[in-house]
């Protein structure tokens, strides 16, 4: 008989902890006082605009899931990618329950998940953002 145990209590713990705006904003509240209404505004709302920096980036989102750089023949660029939570793989641990005079053996498993899309992608050209793509919330 095989027992799976599924990350539930990280998942949950993971959950209790993940970072919103206004805990960023709490962590870095110097930066945020120094901007305008309305950058605080979309800060706060979790959106970024061409014209932020990197700072203001992490503000908004979080520290990027990806982090690639593209080359034009004018500019390297910055690219952070968001994916959402449950885009990247898992780890799960599988136990295996064994007979009484043997011992249980336990192992890491990666679950792989679709190749999902970004959710947002933030392009930065010369330390501001230059681009900022999201996911469309309804299919064609």
């Amino acid at each position: 008989m095989k027992k799976t145990i599924l990350p539930l209590a990280l998942c949950a713990l993971l959950a209790a902890c993940a970072s919103t705006p206004e805990s960023r904003i709490a962590q870095n509240p110097e930066l945020f006082d120094s901007l305008g209404v309305a950058e605080q505004a979309q800060i706060r709302a979790g959106r970024v605009q061409p014209g932020f920096t990197p700072d203001m980036v992490r503000l908004a989102l979080g520290a990027p899931t990806r982090v690639l750089t593209r080359a034009t023949p004018d500019a390297t660029v910055l690219v952070w990618l968001y994916y959402a939570p449950d885009a990247v793989p898992v780890r799960s641990r599988v136990l295996f329950d064994a007979p009484v005079h043997s011992s249980a053996a336990s192992a890491w498993v990666t679950i792989p998940q679709p190749d999902p899309l970004p959710r947002v992608r933030v392009e930065f050209r010369d330390g501001i953002v230059s681009a900022v793509e999201t996911a469309a919330t309804d299919a064609p």
